[in-house]
């Protein structure tokens, strides 16, 4: 079981394009000051409020819309950025009156939680395209795949193409 985001992808989407139009506003806010224009200087800076302040406003409405989750031990929290892949998950809890051995023990006000974080990348987010490797090996190219595992002191070569094509 696991608890993912339900909008991850949409939300680094926005983020990427505030970044994107707050970049642009302030180019044109340069070339305004530079180019001694204060209509443009004034309209960019018109823009770069409503962009931070729609933002923002989304951003607040966002924390008070969401709810509160508590995850029972072992149930994977998926930490999202494009392709949410990593996931943390709580593995074991104990109580402690005291931590340590005499005479460097330390005792608890109250008490110690001594918490166990499980932190793992989910290898089912990255696959490799089935079509795209029979293609590459009719061309004759001998390829070891990036998604194989690799041990201390290992390595292998991966060649790739000048040209590599994404399908969305």
């Amino acid at each position: 079981m696991s608890l993912m985001p339900q909008y991850a992808p949409i939300v680094v989407l926005l983020f990427l394009g505030t970044v994107l139009a707050v970049m642009l506003a302030a180019a044109a806010a340069v070339y305004g000051t530079v180019r001694n224009q204060p209509a443009v200087r004034r309209w960019t800076a018109m823009g770069l409020g409503v962009i931070l302040l729609g933002y923002a406003t989304l951003l607040f409405g966002a924390s008070l819309t969401s709810q509160e989750r508590v995850l029972a031990p072992g149930v994977k929290k998926y930490f999202c950025e494009i392709d949410c892949h990593l996931a943390y998950s709580v593995e074991g809890v104990s109580k402690r009156k005291s931590l340590g051995a005499p005479p460097h023990e330390t005792r608890a006000e109250g008490t110690f939680y001594l918490v166990s974080v499980k932190t793992w990348f989910d290898e089912s987010t990255f696959g490799p395209s089935p079509a795209a490797q029979r293609a590459i090996e009719t061309m004759g190219w001998e390829s070891t795949p990036l998604s194989r595992p690799l041990i201390p002191g290992g390595s292998y070569v991966t060649p790739l193409h000048r040209k590599i094509w994404f399908r969305l």
